[in-house]
């Protein structure tokens, strides 16, 4: 009995999913438990009640229920924003600290001062933006 071509290959494909499996139903024992495992902060560079802080917290609210960890807000009010963006741009970058701000203070506010606390562009990550039909009133997540 001669065997063809094709079904060597489909042999040959069949072995190979079959020796992967082991992979696919493997569990990696030092695979860290996935994101978020902890409550999750977000500062508001604006004071409470504002057009961002609104914004955000609809956003947070729906997060909370998404992710299944809580969502907390904290307000650092001042500067435009840059009291909120300096926080965050200190904390560790391990996600669980977010920041909700404007573009002011992160596009227009270190072209304002001399020295700028933080850098817009390796400091921050952006994750999502809020489309408003104000173009004055985006608060996006960083």
């Amino acid at each position: 009995m001669k065997v063809k071509r094709y079904e060597i290959i489909v042999i040959g494909m069949i072995i190979t999913a079959l020796s992967c499996f082991n992979l696919w139903i493997g569990k990696a024992e030092a695979q860290e438990k996935q994101y978020p495992n902890k409550p999750i902060e977000v500062i508001i560079g604006f004071p409470p009640g504002g057009n961002v802080d609104i914004g955000t917290r609809v956003i947070t609210n729906e997060l909370t229920k998404e992710l299944g960890v809580p969502v907390s807000i904290l307000n650092k009010p001042g500067a435009g924003g840059v009291i909120g963006a300096t926080y965050v741009s200190t904390a560790k970058p391990d996600g669980y600290t977010l920041l909700s701000t404007t573009a002011d203070a992160l596009v227009v506010a270190p072209f304002m001062e001399k020295v700028s606390s933080y850098d817009p562009f390796k400091d921050f990550t952006p994750i999502a933006r809020k489309i408003s039909r104000f173009s004055d009133c985006r608060p996006a997540l960083f």
